[in-house]
């Protein structure tokens, strides 16, 4: 497996995951990619991009001061290709190299399944509040 930071010509591939992973159509017409920051995992036989995610990077404001933090992002796979730790790489080079990069004191995500998300460390930090 290779994990790379995805470039614009990766545009399509990073489309066609999203569009499986959250079921919808898209015009692959005038792509860009949705962050600047977008590690993937590519099929080190093939080249395939088997999965990747967006980050953002980001300040959060906490307790009067500041925090440098990743806003994790469009975590997605393509179906044939999970299971196979093509998101906990994706992840670990998110926590490691990149990190070193952008020197992030936390990460923040909204989780599909926060079961999920715990294997790579998260945990519930306030209650959903809809407010009318």
């Amino acid at each position: 497996m290779i994990i790379r930071l995805l470039t614009e010509n990766d545009n399509i591939a990073h489309e066609k995951i999203a569009s499986q992973a959250w079921c919808f159509t898209t015009d692959f017409s005038g792509l860009s990619l949705p962050a600047q920051i977008m590690p993937g995992a590519f099929d080190e036989k093939t080249g395939a991009l088997m999965a990747d995610m967006e980050v953002y990077d980001r300040k959060l404001g906490f307790f009067g001061d500041t925090l440098n933090c990743a806003a994790i992002g469009g975590v997605a796979s393509k179906p044939e290709y999970r299971n196979r730790g093509a998101i906990r790489a994706v992840f670990n080079e998110t926590f490691s190299a990149l990190n070193e990069k952008y020197n992030w004191d936390v990460s923040v995500l909204y989780p599909f399944s926060l079961d999920y998300y715990r294997q790579f460390g998260y945990e519930s930090a306030g209650d959903c509040l809809e407010i009318n």
